[in-house]
């Protein structure tokens, strides 16, 4: 009987370390996630948006008291400041709305819209 000779094994030396690397870039990616979630979290700061409504807010001067003209059977159905005006929608039990404009910084009326139902 002969003895065959046998081929050394393959040793895949360059797959063993490109799995090594591709393990510690996992690794080390998933902590570079975790660190930025924290330092979202810890930098958190009010929206740009918000932090305006609240300067307009804060900056808008006092007009003292101002009546606005309900009539007969009208309710608010609606307020909606955008920017120095405030809407405000007025509705009647008819489907009739109206809606007024008002100046935020004087407290004027800038003016009304009427939405009358046709027939």
């Amino acid at each position: 009987m002969t003895v065959a000779a046998q081929e050394p094994a393959p040793k895949h030396t360059g797959l063993k370390i490109l799995v090594v690397v591709l393990g510690v870039l996992l690794v080390v990616g998933f902590f570079a996630l975790i660190v930025a979630f924290v330092y979202q979290a810890s930098h958190k700061t009010n929206k740009p948006a918000d932090a305006q409504a609240s300067a307009d807010i804060v900056s808008l001067p006092s007009f003292g008291d101002i009546t606005v003209p309900i009539h007969q059977g009208e309710r608010i159905a609606r307020i909606q400041p955008v920017g120095n005006r405030l809407f405000i929608e007025l509705a009647t039990v008819e489907g009739n709305s109206r809606l007024i404009v008002l100046d935020q910084a004087t407290g004027k009326i800038l003016g009304t819209i009427a939405f009358p139902q046709e027939p």
